[in-house]
């Protein structure tokens, strides 16, 4: 299960899968959990790369932005100082909607 002790925990698709069949309890097999966040990988990476926006209301909306090409000087290693050409790119972005949002509200900082 997920140790709400530590800081930081990054979460492995073991423990993800463990927690998702603590909700569940036997109605989905832990090979049917991986199955589908398999799956939901695949097709997020392929609506992405189409250009479309993934969206699961509330949680949080997953998109692309483009990096325009720019120009960096570089600030170590032999070739310091030496300007590069960084291309344009795509990158992903995610932004967390309302229930996520609320939910953290109750957070204490520390």
């Amino acid at each position: 299960m997920v140790n709400k002790n530590s800081k930081n925990t990054k979460l492995s698709l073991e423990e993800i899968v463990e927690a998702i069949k603590s909700f569940t309890g036997n109605d989905i097999s832990r090979k049917g959990i991986k199955t589908v966040i398999n799956a939901f990988g695949v097709m997020l990476l392929s609506q992405l790369k189409k250009g479309n926006e993934i969206q699961l209301k509330g949680l949080f909306t997953f998109s692309t932005r483009k990096s325009e090409a720019k120009e960096m000087k570089l600030s170590i290693g032999e070739n310091k100082g030496q300007m590069i050409k960084v291309p344009a790119k795509i990158v992903p972005t995610c932004k967390f909607g309302s229930t996520i949002k609320a939910g953290l509200k109750s957070v204490k900082v520390k």
